[in-house]
């Protein structure tokens, strides 16, 4: 939402570097994006459901693609100032971003625990209880974590 904000910003200066500032921003929060929504859809869905809900997403993401480039120029036009062309985004993505905080609250506050996606600090705190080591440091916790991305 940050950078989607500073973009649109950048219309109104007329800044260049705002734009490209405001495009960085965005691209490192889709990556948090990406990464969220893969472990809420690896929670919610399982088997071959799991793959349904991934294929669907990347289904709606490219057609959601196709949409924003025909109707870029279209916004463009609004009121003879192309700067709707990157605030209709922005007020489209600050929308997401309250269903989200939306959901969010559900899932804390109304969701059944033994329904809640575990976190990686329960997890660890389960293995700690179950009899587990302590963690033995930053280099061998990364070193775990590019094996298991290699099996995987």
């Amino acid at each position: 939402m940050l950078g989607s904000s500073i973009a649109a910003a950048a219309a109104n200066t007329n800044d260049y570097n705002l734009l490209i500032a405001g495009r960085i921003v965005m691209g490192l929060g889709s990556i948090v994006l990406e990464t969220a929504q893969s472990k809420l859809y690896a929670h919610w869905f399982s088997g071959s459901w799991l793959a349904t809900v991934i294929a669907l997403d990347l289904a709606w993401n490219s057609v959601t693609v196709v949409i924003a480039r025909v109707s870029a120029v279209p916004m463009s036009h609004l009121g003879g100032w192309y700067g709707w062309a990157l605030w209709i985004p922005a007020i489209v993505c600050f929308a997401c971003t309250l269903i989200v905080a939306a959901y969010g609250i559900f899932e804390h506050k109304y969701c059944p625990e033994r329904y809640r996606p575990v976190s990686g600090r329960e997890v660890e705190r389960r293995r700690l209880a179950a009899g587990g080591s302590a963690p033995r440091g930053l280099f061998n916790r990364l070193r775990t974590s590019v094996l298991n991305v290699l099996r995987l």
